[in-house]
């Protein structure tokens, strides 16, 4: 892959160095995803209106709209898990610099809560990366249902690419793909069972249709604060904002679950 020089340290240094950026994440957000949206309720209350009405099957509240910008006209890729992993991310990122995937000028994070309906497949997350509930929804025929949620705060790698470099474009979108998925040979440890790749749509025709389609971000910012809810095909109206994006297909394959329509 990249033809750059080697990075200070030893591996397990490396893997110190991201972790550490990891930790001041986790030490300044925490784990709680109702500490997190204390100010931004209005957010929450939206993104769970769309939860309950089968217009969402999860949503995002950002503080900043550069914690995950995809609305961005640069090309940018971006890996979320939960912030609790810091170890992971210190793995994630030292084996690709060792692979010579990325170089450290590439990486910074960013920060996100998550709130999604849970599905059962997941298995059960540990309660100190995230908090599992109960949502009421009701079905356009009117039925109600108590359906399980995980909330939780991730941290987002937010990696910086180069148009012209469309050989690292995929060889960071396919690492991500197959190395951070929990069953995959090789998978990072602390990989979720399906990885959550997103990519702004500059880098549409870079990235194979069949392993990263595109999808719609429905954005509603409040000030600096966004809520971001996720479909296949569907553009929520104004006071909206939706913006093509990229993601890996099983995440899209997520979003038009649980009865809820492209």
């Amino acid at each position: 892959m990249r033809e750059s020089p080697e990075s200070p340290g030893t591996f397990a240094e490396r893997v110190q160095f991201y972790q550490d950026q990891a930790e001041q994440l986790l030490n300044r957000h925490g784990r709680e995803f109702v500490s997190f949206v204390t100010g931004k309720e209005n957010l929450a209350n939206i993104g769970d209106t769309y939860l309950r009405t089968y217009e969402a099957t999860g949503y995002n509240i950002l503080n900043r709209r550069m914690d995950m910008p995809l609305a961005s006209n640069q090309p940018l890729i971006f890996y979320g898990n939960y912030i609790g992993r810091t170890h992971h991310f210190g793995l994630l990122l030292a084996t690709m610099e060792q692979e010579r995937i990325i170089t450290p000028d590439q990486v910074r994070f960013g920060v996100r809560g998550a709130k999604v309906l849970h599905d059962p497949e997941w298995g059960r997350e540990a309660p100190e990366l995230a908090q599992a509930g109960i949502i009421q929804r009701i079905n356009p025929q009117g039925e109600i249902s108590e359906d399980p949620i995980l909330q939780s705060i991730e941290a987002v790698i937010i990696f910086s690419l180069s148009i012209n470099d469309p050989e690292q474009v995929l060889g960071i979108a396919r690492f991500l793909r197959q190395k951070a998925k929990q069953n995959e040979p090789g998978a990072i440890e602390g990989s979720n069972v399906d990885p959550d790749i997103r990519a702004t749509v500059v880098l549409r025709d870079v990235l194979p249709e069949s392993e990263f389609p595109s999808a719609i971000a429905n954005i509603r910012s409040i000030g600096q604060a966004q809520v971001v809810v996720l479909r296949k095909e569907t553009k929520f109206i104004h006071p909206w904002k939706a913006m093509q994006i990229e993601a890996n297909e099983e995440l899209v394959g997520y979003v038009v679950g649980e009865g809820v329509l492209p």
